[in-house]
This record gives C-alpha cells, structure tokens and sequence, in this order.
C-alpha cells in the first residue's frame, strides 16, 4: 500500500500497525482492516497531507477502534481537521449505515446528534468504519488528484527509500550469508550517507547559480551513489 501510494513506510509503520489492531479489536478481519486504512490514507494522500497528518489520521482511526465509539472528539476535532471532507464522508457512512435517510448538512447535524448522545458504539462502530473507509477510497480520485499526488517526485523519492529500506534490512540481517560482514556494512552506509550529506552542503551554491541544471547534476550524483550502494550490499 505505501509503494502503491507514494508514501513512507517507514514513517507510517508503527501507526499504521496500531491501527490494525485496533480494528482487529473491534472485531475486523485483515482484510476489512486493510480496507479501512487503504481508503484512510488514499484520501491522506490525495489531499495532500503530511507525515505528521497521516500520524494523526491514523491514531483517529486507531482510537475511535480502541475505544469502541465514535465520537467527535476522535471524528471530528482529530479526523475531520487532518483529512479534507472528513465528517461529510462520515456523516454519509452513517446515514448509510443506520439507514436514517438524511443527506448533506442533515446527516452531519445527525450524526452529531448521536455522538453526542453516545450512540455510535459497542456493534455499531466495525460497519461504520467499514462504510467510511470504503466512500473515502471512492472519492480519493476526484478529478485525478490521487493519480497526480501518486505521480508526485515526493512518491518517487519515497517509493526509492522503501525499497531501500526493504534491501538493506534483508541484506544487514540475511543471517549467516553476511555472518561478520553486518557490522562493515552498517559502517559503509553510514559513511556514504555522511558523504553525500557533505555534498549536497557544497553544492548549494553551485545550485543557487546554476538553477536545475544544478538540480540534475545532484540527483545523477544520488543515483550513482545508490548504485554504489547496491555493490557494497
């Protein structure tokens, strides 16, 4: 899901693996939790959000599983202001859900009638996530802004230090393959990213006069450090 979208794996994991298990609290199985996260962040992505809102997106889903109901606190004051369209998206599950018939500005003033008089628990909140996480994957791609934030240099760059990631933890731990080797390796690493950190240092004044020539020049020198990389591993 986060190669899929352009996201950080690394930077979303322990969020994202509390809530999984929240949801599986709630009674989910893996695959209705994958669903719900799946459209929770399509829509994160796709309306442009941060590391630090995607941390935030999660823990509200994370939270309103945990504590089996749904209430404005988690909905709307965390989840409604990190995630654009949040609570008229959650308020449309709802209606769905309770089959209450109210649409538009109704089904928000409704849905926050029941929060606030607790209704939205114990057996109600699994189909509500469920339904919201399913309106908000098919929504994410209004108007192809999900493709174009997918698409995005941000995503490629974070689709790169996956599979980085993914490489060198195989690599550093593949057991007796590396045996005495691990510690030199982590070395290398270390001393190529302090070397290319230095680099980037001194090119900032090349790149301030040369512009994107500059830009391309430094981003050549990357990939030929990443290539260097893979030789060392």
């Amino acid at each position: 899901l986060m190669d899929y979208l352009g996201m950080s794996a690394k930077d979303a994991a322990a969020d994202y693996v509390k809530s999984q298990l929240a949801l599986a609290g709630s009674g989910m199985t893996t695959n209705e939790s994958a669903d719900v996260l799946e459209g929770t962040l399509s829509m994160a992505k796709a309306t442009g959000s941060s590391t630090a809102t995607n941390s935030l997106v999660l823990k509200a889903i994370t939270q309103m599983a945990s504590k089996g109901q749904i209430m404005a606190e988690e909905l709307k004051n965390q989840l409604g202001d990190s995630l654009p369209g949040a609570m008229k998206y959650a308020a449309e599950a709802y209606s769905n859900v309770s089959k209450n018939g109210k649409t538009g500005q109704d089904a928000i003033a409704a849905i926050m009638k029941d929060m606030e008089l607790g209704k939205i628990k114990g057996a109600m909140v699994k189909p509500v996530l469920l339904e919201l996480g399913r309106i908000l994957k098919a929504n994410a791609n209004l108007g192809g802004r999900l493709d174009n934030a997918r698409q995005s240099h941000s995503s490629s760059l974070n689709r790169r230090g996956n599979i980085y990631d993914q490489n060198y933890e195989s690599a550093n731990f593949a057991g007796t393959s590396l045996f005495g080797k691990s510690g030199a390796l982590q070395h290398a690493r270390k001393d190529l990213d302090r070397q290319m950190e230095y680099l980037a240092e001194d090119m900032k004044g090349i790149m301030d006069k040369a512009g994107e020539s500059a830009g391309h020049l430094l981003e050549c020198l990357a990939l030929g450090a990443d290539a260097l990389d893979r030789l060392i591993q």
